[in-house]
């Protein structure tokens, strides 16, 4: 599954549970919980990997993995909620290696615009660079000011696992992209990468893997849910591909 070389990227899940309730309803945790054995399976995990970067994917549990990654020699980021960003949590986690934090901006997540930029501010203050993980929930749509002069790289996320847009949406996307881009700079996920046609076919376990947080490795945390796979060889992840 997995190509015996570097590995890019690798996203690792900290935990199957989420302190969100309810959940979101584009979420592909499965909920469950976590042993100590399954924590030393990821550490495991990543090092057969030796991946470039390792994303954390934090949902408010299991932030003790960091104890196991920070003298690895990775460069650590992580993506989590608004709701989990405060000065502790910022200084804590900067102290432990991890350089960028990306910052989920949707309509399940966030109330306002005011809320993210408030929380971006707490990262930036902790000396970590922030990006914003904006979801695209419907077409057209733009990115507010507010961000855009607020974050260190604007990350564009389609919908999964159903996430294919049609021909006009597409076209405004690109609009909207480099728009933004004279702001910041832009990066777009795998799946709408491939939509674009930035990529030419999904790099999912070829560049990049999930870990789930039993130590168990996926090309894409979405595998054959994702409408790609109708039409791919693999199936796409999260990878964010620089525009």
């Amino acid at each position: 599954m997995v190509k015996e070389k570097r590995i890019k990227l690798v996203a690792v899940s900290l935990s199957s549970q989420c302190i969100k309730k309810p959940k979101c309803s584009f979420c592909y945790n499965n909920g469950g919980g976590i042993s100590a054995f399954d924590k030393w399976r990821v550490g495991e995990k990543i090092d057969d990997l030796s991946p470039q970067v390792v994303c954390l994917e934090y949902s408010g549990y299991n932030l003790g993995f960091l104890d196991l990654l920070r003298s690895r020699g990775h460069i650590l980021t992580m993506t989590t909620m608004p709701q989990l960003v405060t000065t502790p949590f910022c200084k804590l986690i900067k102290a432990n290696g991890v350089s960028a934090l990306s910052i989920s901006y949707d309509s399940e997540k966030v109330k306002s615009v005011e809320e993210w930029v408030a929380v971006a501010m707490i990262a930036k203050n902790c000396q970590l660079k922030v990006g914003c993980n904006f979801l695209i929930e419907e077409v057209p749509f733009q990115v507010p000011k507010e961000i855009l002069a607020t974050a260190h790289q604007l990350n564009l996320l389609v919908l999964k696992p159903y996430g294919k847009l049609d021909p006009y949406s597409l076209d405004y996307v690109k609009l909207e992209i480099e728009r933004c881009k004279s702001f910041l700079p832009v990066a777009v996920d795998n799946c709408l990468g491939y939509q674009l046609d930035l990529i030419k076919q999904c790099k999912a376990g070829i560049d990049f893997v999930h870990i789930n947080p039993d130590g168990s490795v996926q090309p894409c945390c979405f595998m054959d849910k994702c409408f790609l796979a109708l039409i791919a060889s693999r199936c796409p992840a999260n990878e964010q591909e620089v525009v």
